[in-house]
């Protein structure tokens, strides 16, 4: 089978990453990559998914796409908090954001953290990505989703490609990165038409802000983001 050179999202975040012909991230990405598609390296072609598999992950991202419909069609019956708590349980459903919190800031940064700090930065980056989603996805103008294709991602993932359709144009192309776990398929990353991963930006900044000024000062950072997302909700 083909492997696909797919670059997938989560919540309208932004970074290009570039695939190698391995279907893997190129240099600048590597670490990152090497903690999404932890597996052995003899499975650097992916094995096929069971039918049934790939019908579960695109469940869970139509679940989120009627989620986020429905949201839009309540238009200003819904203010920004009521959006947020309709949209809260689809999204930590659909989402590893415990997971994508521990990638946001590295394996090393991680490790030192006591089970009360991982907590509260799982908390943050899980209220952030719901705030994200609330914030911008306010009002229905005749927009559509669609999903059209699950493709076997390296390293036991799977991309599931969907669309949302606008009526002026420009539709935005989602790619969700899954991997299976105990609670099902959940989203690990997205990418953005075919560029911007959201994990990856997010990554680099919070890295950074953990590193140089600590889990505190992060943690600040992420509520600053939080508070720009409310600000700005339509």
């Amino acid at each position: 089978m083909t492997k696909p050179m797919v670059i997938a999202v989560g919540i309208g975040f932004c970074l290009g990453l570039g695939l190698s012909a391995t279907g893997l991230p190129m240099t600048g990405q590597s670490a990152l990559a090497a903690d999404i598609y932890v597996q052995d390296p003899a499975d650097l072609v992916p094995a096929e998914r069971a039918a049934d598999e790939k019908l579960a992950a695109q469940a869970r991202i139509e679940k989120l796409n009627e989620a986020l419909l429905s949201a839009m069609a309540a238009g200003d019956s819904l203010d920004y908090a009521e959006r947020y708590n309709s949209l809260a349980p689809v999204v930590e459903e659909t989402y590893n954001l415990p997971l994508m919190a521990q990638l946001s800031i590295g394996r090393s940064a991680w490790n030192e953290l006591d089970d009360a700090q991982r907590e509260a930065l799982v908390d943050r980056f899980t209220a952030m990505s719901i705030a994200a989603y609330a914030a911008r996805f306010s009002r229905l103008t005749d927009q559509q989703f669609s999903v059209n294709s699950v493709d076997e991602g390296p390293r036991e993932t799977l991309i599931v490609n969907s669309k949302l359709i606008l009526p002026q144009g420009d539709d935005v192309n989602f790619s969700y990165v899954m991997r299976d776990s105990e609670a099902g398929w959940r989203i690990v990353d997205v990418f953005i038409n075919g560029q911007y991963s959201e994990l990856s930006r997010r990554r680099s900044e919070f890295s950074s802000v953990i590193r140089n000024d600590g889990l505190d000062a992060l943690l600040a950072r992420i509520d600053e983001i939080i508070a720009g997302y409310r600000s700005n909700a339509g």
